[in-house]
């Protein structure tokens, strides 16, 4: 007589250290596609580790959320390498996890002893070492070939980076997956009066360039300076920048207060996601200028709120924004100071694109994400 026994309950352990106040892009996606998943799957176990103060509150709640703190960042190095990579796969057995989520470039480069996944946002490490200081990318460069190379999946965000992963590392091409991101919920447009609140309390002018991430030369704001400085002074908005400091950002942000000047440019610094929207909902139009991006998320959250988006023509915002942006070479000054003279100049046009955009940007869903990560976690569960 044989016997039907059920299947054991996923538990999916997720490093969730990325997760911080005041986090870029990448610990952002990734609280977004958390929470969703969370919802997502309410019979599943989901054990999440976090740094002290993250602000994690809702998912302790969560009866289907374990929260674990530990005090060892995963930008300490090597003491977080060491808890990566000998202390987790001990915990994991602790915890009974099935599998294994590392949503931020870094993973272990042991086995951890249960299935794995590891989401690499981009390359730009390999294709822009220059944007980077030498130590961070000879780390990134190792750490993200000795992740690829030790994962059970490797995630990436859109099928331009699984194209140029499957090149760079073709004996993991067979495990690449793509799990596309989305615009934030908050980026809802705010009220008009919220937006102008806040454009008082930043003391923006009133009319001015929104910028988002971090100030580092792979966002590339200095093509923006450059593009508007080629503007008659009279047509000529601020360029606002919401972001925290990276890579050389002193330097960055006194080359852009020569070419613009203080009532030019304004470095807002990290904002959170309320006043983020505000930023967006007031500004005349967003700029995404990124040498590289792995996917166009600041291009999504800005055509939910329904301003108009001239961005770098780069594979990811071209896959991201489809035909819902302006787009210019992200070397070449002058295209981009003709498609921002038409984007602040042409109210057919900026209706148009804050439209396409908005339509665009409703295209794509956390809860889509989350459903897409959660099967790639179950095949992998299933395989083991």
């Amino acid at each position: 007589m044989s016997q039907n026994t059920a299947a054991p309950t996923p538990a999916v352990a997720i490093d969730a250290r990325s997760i911080r106040p005041g986090a870029t892009g990448v610990g952002r996606a990734a609280q977004r596609l958390i929470g969703a998943m969370l919802s997502a799957r309410p019979e599943w176990r989901f054990i999440l580790v976090c740094r002290p103060g993250a602000g994690l509150a809702e998912w302790a709640g969560a009866p289907n959320a374990e929260v674990h703190e530990t005090p060892v960042d995963y930008e300490s190095h090597p003491r977080g390498d060491f808890w990566l990579n000998w202390r987790l796969p001990w915990l994991l057995r602790r915890w009974g996890a099935t599998a294994y989520f590392a949503p931020a470039f870094i993973g272990p480069v042991r086995r951890p002893g249960v299935p794995c996944a590891l989401s690499v946002y981009d390359l730009s490490v390999f294709r822009f070492p220059r944007a980077y200081s030498w130590r961070f990318r000879l780390f990134l460069r190792l750490a993200i070939r000795l992740g690829v190379r030790m994962a059970d999946r490797v995630v990436v965000p859109c099928e331009s980076v699984r194209q140029s992963a499957a090149e760079r590392f073709p004996w993991a091409a067979g495990r690449l997956a793509v799990v596309p991101l989305a615009a934030a919920s908050e980026s809802q447009p705010p009220s008009p009066a919220a937006a102008e609140a806040f454009r008082r309390r930043m003391g923006l002018p009133e009319r001015y360039l929104l910028g988002v991430g971090a100030l580092e030369p792979r966002k590339n704001p200095l093509l923006v300076a450059e593009a508007l400085e080629r503007l008659p002074a009279a047509a000529r908005p601020a360029l606002a920048w919401a972001g925290p400091a990276g890579y050389r950002s002193r330097e960055l942000a006194n080359a852009m207060l020569r070419r613009l000047g203080g009532a030019g440019f304004v470095w807002l610094g990290p904002l959170g996601d309320a006043d983020l929207a505000a930023a967006r909902a007031g500004a005349a139009a967003a700029v995404c200028p990124s040498l590289d991006e792995g996917f166009g998320m600041t291009v999504l959250e800005a055509m939910a709120c329904g301003v108009p988006v001239v961005c770098s023509d780069i594979p990811a915002h071209r896959e991201t924004a489809g035909g819902a942006a302006l787009f210019a070479g992200p070397l070449d000054a002058e295209a981009w100071t003709g498609r921002l003279a038409a984007a602040l100049g042409d109210e057919a046009l900026r209706r148009d694109l804050a439209e396409r955009g908005w339509r665009r940007a409703a295209e794509f869903s956390w809860e889509a994400s989350a459903d897409r990560m959660l099967e790639v976690l179950r095949e992998l569960i299933e395989a083991r």
